[in-house]
């Protein structure tokens, strides 16, 4: 029978993997967003026949935001746009890119909800909205990520620590056991014994 232990050393490994290179891609996405560009990614769903709701995906300044958008459309626009995804990269002096700057960041976290008025296009100034959207938007900034994502390396890290600290002392290297009256395997957690002269040949 497989061990619990043998399945979940290699799982750890493999997520302490993929935390970290997870952390250097946010990492190069915080520098892209800081002197490059702005990415924004847009998934599109007409929900009801009466509503369009939209979620947007976005890297600027630093930060990366999710914006949950809602608009009352009539049924023919609803059926037009229909479920879309689309990508588009804004360098940073753009028009496009500076329109975020109206969002208030502490610290690069962002939470804020509003409502704008629509009018129709080519309509006269003046004219009041025919319809209006709904817009919250949350985010966190990309080192905040970044530090998240190396809690996992940080433990492996420590837990390998940990076990040269048990081998140096005659212990179980995994459950810390006193293995000097068992010279072969672990009574306590069955680990097979390693000795510093096993790992030098």
């Amino acid at each position: 029978m497989v061990r619990y232990g043998a399945v979940r050393r290699p799982l750890f490994n493999v997520l302490c993997a993929l935390s970290l290179l997870l952390c250097v891609v946010s990492l190069a996405m915080w520098g892209r967003s800081r002197w490059v560009a702005m990415d924004h990614i847009t998934i599109g769903v007409a929900q009801r026949p009466t509503v369009w709701t939209a979620i947007e995906l976005d890297s600027w300044q630093g930060s990366v935001c999710i914006t949950f958008d809602s608009a009352n459309a009539n049924v023919a626009a609803a059926a037009a746009t229909g479920p879309r995804v689309s990508y588009r990269a804004f360098p940073i002096q753009t028009p496009e890119a500076k329109l975020w700057k109206g969002y208030t960041s502490h610290l690069g976290f962002i939470a804020e909800s509003h409502r704008v008025g629509l009018r129709p296009k080519g309509s006269p100034p003046g004219t009041p909205p025919t319809r209006f959207m709904d817009t919250k938007v949350v985010g966190a900034p990309w080192w905040f990520i970044a530090l998240a994502l190396l809690i996992m390396p940080n433990l492996w890290l420590r837990k390998r620590a940990r076990m040269r600290r048990n081998q140096e002392l005659g212990l179980c290297v995994q459950c810390g056991y006193d293995l000097r009256a068992s010279p072969h395997r672990c009574p306590e957690c069955g680990t097979e014994r390693v000795l510093a002269t096993d790992e030098q040949r």
